[in-house]
């Protein structure tokens, strides 16, 4: 759920992986929203990200830390987390993505992540992670 003022971000998966947008070429995406109280069918939960740092591991720059079940219910995995760095006039610089573990939580449980990084310089970053309910 995002609210006025948040950033949210995601992927789209076009049907034929084939098709080259030519330079200069431009894409038109429409999008469209239904309030969390009326997707019944919606099952996907976003976990609350502490503790998070940028590091410098063996194979590069990553980020590290933690996902917590905020709710009063199981959340189950694989729990997905997202990173994206951007600069400092907001261009995105990569997003990459990895698994926390465990990826079975209990309400206020907390499972840890590294996401290994795209980009070599990461001065700004968001972290995203999400996981289902029964």
């Amino acid at each position: 759920l995002v609210q006025p003022g948040e950033i949210a971000f995601g992927y789209i998966f076009f049907q034929n992986s084939d098709i080259r947008i030519p330079p200069g070429g431009k894409v038109s995406i429409q999008l469209g929203s239904t309030p969390a109280s009326q997707d019944t069918y919606e099952n996907i939960r976003a976990l609350k990200v502490e503790n998070t740092n940028v590091t410098t591991g063996q194979f590069g720059q990553q980020v590290l830390g933690q996902a917590v079940d905020q709710y009063r219910y199981r959340i189950s995995g694989p729990i997905e987390v997202y990173a994206a760095c951007f600069s400092p006039g907001g261009r995105i610089l990569g997003i990459a993505s990895d698994f926390a573990s465990p990826e079975n939580l209990t309400p206020h449980q907390v499972a840890s992540y590294t996401v290994g990084l795209t980009t070599s310089h990461c001065p700004i970053y968001l972290v995203a992670a999400s996981g289902f309910t029964s």
